[in-house]
């Protein structure tokens, strides 16, 4: 879960830093900040349901 929410957070600063022009937005770092923030989302989530399996045992 903890690497969910980094992916995430790498997912929201890096349009961030391109919108603010301190990085120079090219398509791999726009493709590598969408696919940080779709798999943040998606082990975010795989690990809050593993957290509420365990708590329902």
């Amino acid at each position: 879960m903890i690497i969910g929410v980094a992916l995430m957070l790498l997912g929201v600063i890096l349009p961030w830093l391109m919108v603010l022009q301190l990085v120079q937005s090219t398509f791999f770092l726009v493709f590598l900040s969408h696919a940080c923030s779709v798999a943040g989302v998606i082990l975010g989530f795989l690990g809050l349901v593993s957290i509420v399996r365990v708590g329902r045992k």
